[in-house]
């Protein structure tokens, strides 16, 4: 009888790459693919690299054990404003409050009084106020007029309308009105999508909840139809295990469960990659990290403090505020594909626009012709033009763009050109990374590195040396981290309520009937399979000074809630906002915002098997492939392959490193040395 194998897969879509990570669960062994993304149609990319992962590995689909994907579906649908055509149903009144906003101007407007207010998702003509009203209080002022109502929603159905946001005033306190209306549209209309403020956001913020509520009527239907398809497929090769996807709070969702708030699915497949560092950096006992995550198309960075990733409780995707939480990353425009181009006052830029994977850099030959970052390492010669991108590219048509469009408009030679195209694209990664560190107060001197993507591991020490940073770490398959991510994260359930109270005494036994009434939900939802190892209740409070904007949640421990713990609460809120923000208030004061609860469904991790480390030189001469030149740094350097670096090899810079899935760099004045786990350390002489 044949072995029965057991695998989990992680997929990654990214806008140049989708990848694949195969972890076999007898003996933790690591298998890799990467094809090109697919944007017209995500599926066929997912098709195709899960094909190769079968066929080259002899897998049947019954032999998979969990599934993990991250998909940029949603994300796109809000940014290429390509979702279901939605109307929003509010309270009379109250139509354009998507328009009028809030009182602060975005950091991208506050000096530019020409930047224009992108337009709202839903047309004005679509948003209908309906007679009701429910006070602060929860008391109803005025019942739903459910005959106006059902005459308003033929209407929409008749204006061809998919998909319907439902969002009264004070819904959070009282969701009666909004139940009345969703049970109506429903029954009455049963092929229209409807999405209930009260179900997906219920806070205080008629603004952001409503913006929430929107995003997700908006992408709905197409979250539900990429799911249904993507399920589709997957049982047509006979895969019948649990297949979840990843959400931007940093777990994983089944699918039921992330197509009834596919908001939270924003920046699912960087946040795989966050996820992956913090098990690295438990396995290298480093609990402060910066990630950076340089891709073909964009990169993400993110920060690891004293072993926690750090959260937002509300992101930004097409120009409004989405309520999380959400993983805190910062994503700019800045890939191995992004383009190089002069602009017409003779100044050299490098990004945001990329090349993507369809037609993609010059140099694949596939009807690209403006010059991007590959182009330039390609023409340096960091890139090896037989083995990289599992196709062959093209040196020269790289060389003739870069002359063509950069090096004579700017009186520069092919190499010097090539060189600025590299220095700014370095430069604007690192100030990405300053948006996450600096920026919050913090030294980047401070933290390890650990850098990965395809693109990552070429810049990596230059973006190191330009912040301060003496320590980067390289995994072992950095060109597919976010898809091992997929594989290390547990499910993640979040529940929220506002109850807006004072700090005092009384209001102890009104928080703990809350979190009762919280955890009484989570029975409902939570994931329950051979693969869960335990469950894990987290209690938090939002809490503020009264009349601030900004919250700060602190966490409060399992258990009743009592006095003790209420003055604990107070202790640590006090500390933290004298941290943050340099003072503090009278305790009498604070006010108690939102209730939080985290259920965590805990997965049985795969544990990354330790290696024995050899001796100093073994791994090196073993690994040697060759030399080659770097043009414009007038070096000729080792190349080594990245499968024969055994761990205890140290290699003294300046060498190249390339990998399956990467290409590494290490300069003059740097070394690199393999650790147990295999990742590859770089140091500054």
């Amino acid at each position: 009888m044949a072995d029965v194998k057991e695998f989990r897969i992680g997929i990654d879509i990214g806008g140049t790459f989708t990848d694949f990570v195969a972890l076999n669960l007898e003996n933790m062994e690591i298998y890799i693919a990467k094809v090109p993304s697919t944007p017209k149609n995500l599926l066929i990319g997912i098709q195709e690299g899960l094909n190769e992962i079968m066929d080259s590995l002899n897998l049947q689909g019954d032999e998979f054990k969990l599934i993990g994907h991250g998909t940029t579906a949603a994300i796109n649908a809000l940014i290429e404003r390509k979702g279901a055509k939605t109307a929003l149903i509010t309270t009379d009144g109250f139509r354009d409050l998507l328009e009028i906003g809030e009182l602060y101007r975005p950091r991208e407007r506050l000096y530019d009084p020409f930047k224009e207010k992108e337009e709202p998702f839903i047309r004005r003509r679509y948003r209908i106020g309906v007679k009701e009203r429910i006070n602060f209080k929860g008391e109803i002022l005025e019942q739903l007029d459910e005959e106006d109502l059902l005459e308003k929603i033929s209407w929409l159905k008749r204006e061809g309308i998919e998909s319907i946001s439902i969002c009264t005033l004070f819904s959070y306190i009282n969701p009666i009105h909004e139940n009345k209306i969703g049970d109506i549209i429903q029954k009455n209309y049963p092929n229209i999508s409807t999405s209930l403020s009260s179900r997906i956001s219920p806070e205080m913020g008629e603004y952001k909840r409503t913006c929430t509520t929107v995003a997700e009527s908006y992408i709905k239907p197409i979250i539900s139809q990429y799911v249904r398809d993507f399920e589709k497929f997957m049982r047509k090769k006979n895969i019948g295990c649990p297949i979840c996807l990843m959400r931007g709070d940093g777990g994983l969702a089944d699918l039921k469960t992330a197509v009834e708030n596919p908001s939270r699915l924003l920046l699912s497949g960087p946040v795989g990659g966050v996820t992956a560092a913090l098990y690295l950096g438990k396995l290298v006992g480093r609990n402060n990290l910066l990630t950076l995550d340089m891709g073909g198309t964009s990169c993400d960075t993110s920060m690891i403090i004293d072993g926690e990733a750090q959260e937002v409780t509300e992101r930004e995707a097409g120009g409004m505020p989405i309520t999380g939480p959400f993983i805190h990353i910062v994503t700019i425009g800045a890939g191995g594909g992004s383009i190089a181009r002069v602009n017409e006052v003779g100044e050299l830029l490098v990004g945001p626009e990329s090349a993507g994977s369809d037609p993609g850099p010059v140099c694949y030959k596939k009807g690209g012709t403006e010059p991007t970052v590959t182009d330039a390492n390609l023409v340096l010669g960091l890139l090896n033009p037989e083995t990289f991108a599992k196709i062959r590219v093209s040196t020269d048509d790289a060389r003739v763009a870069i002359e063509k469009k950069i090096a004579n408009p700017l009186n520069m030679t092919i190499e010097e050109a090539a060189l600025a195209i590299r220095n700014i694209i370095d430069s604007k990664l690192a100030g990405a990374l300053r948006l996450v560190s600096v920026e919050k107060g913090l030294d980047p001197s401070d933290f390890s590195l650990v850098i990965f993507g395809a693109a990552g591991p070429l810049e990596a020490v230059n973006i190191a040396d330009d912040l301060g940073i003496t320590e980067i770490i390289i995994p072992r398959y950095p060109g597919v981290f976010c898809a091992l991510g997929m594989l290390l994260s547990d499910f993640k359930y979040n529940y929220l309520q506002t109850i807006f109270l004072d700090l005092k005494d009384e209001s102890c036994e009104e928080i703990e009937n809350v979190f009762k009434i919280l955890e009484k939900k989570v029975e409902d939802d939570i994931f329950r399979g051979e693969e869960v190892e335990a469950k894990v209740l987290i209690r938090s409070l939002d809490m503020r000074y009264w009349k601030q904007s900004y919250v700060l949640n602190i966490p409060i421990g399992n258990g009743i809630f009592d006095l003790k713990k209420l003055k604990a609460a107070a202790y640590t809120f006090t500390e933290k906002h004298k941290e943050l923000y340099g003072f503090i208030d009278d305790i009498e004061k604070i006010k108690i915002i939102n209730a939080r609860l985290g259920a965590f469904v805990k997965l049985k991790r795969p544990i990354i098997q330790k290696h024995k480390h050899n001796s100093y030189t073994n791994g090196r001469e073993i690994a040697e492939k060759g030399m080659r030149k770097i043009l414009g740094l007038n070096e000729t350097v080792k190349v080594y392959d990245r499968e024969r670096l055994t761990p205890g090899t140290h290699l003294e810079g300046p060498v190249i490193v390339e990998a399956k899935d990467t290409t590494i760099w290490i300069p003059s004045d740097h070394y690199g040395k393999v650790d147990e786990i295999e990742n590859l350390i770089i140091r500054k002489v």
